[in-house]
């Protein structure tokens, strides 16, 4: 959560799960997610807008036009190239949030 509260998810719930960054490492990882067994729904961003595209085309995920998108998310994932870009789209992210989600780094960026 924003606010640095715990997240918490029902254990065996089908969560929904959001991903930014569909890059090198990225694009897979979503893909993993989107197709694992009982998924619930798996939604995808990225700054070309092309990718998240080709990415729900290819793994079945949903895209989303907007970041912002990702705020139904009960579970986001950042794998973006710098940990500034990660807090750039959690702040337009988070507040959409419902309380109790979590989100995640996945960057490799400085810290």
């Amino acid at each position: 959560s924003s606010s640095g509260g715990s997240c918490h998810i029902e254990p065996g719930a089908m969560a929904t799960v959001g991903f930014a960054g569909l890059g090198a490492m990225g694009y897979p990882m979503a893909g993993h997610l989107a197709r694992r067994p009982g998924a619930g729904r798996c939604l995808v961003w990225n700054r070309t807008a092309e990718r998240a595209d080709r990415h729900s085309a290819e793994f079945g995920s949903t895209s989303v036009a907007e970041a912002e998108g990702l705020g139904a998310a009960e579970v986001l994932l950042l794998c973006l190239p710098t940990s500034a870009e990660d807090a750039a789209v959690a702040e337009k992210v988070a507040p959409k949030m419902a309380r109790g989600s979590c989100v995640v780094s996945c960057t490799s960026g400085e810290p």
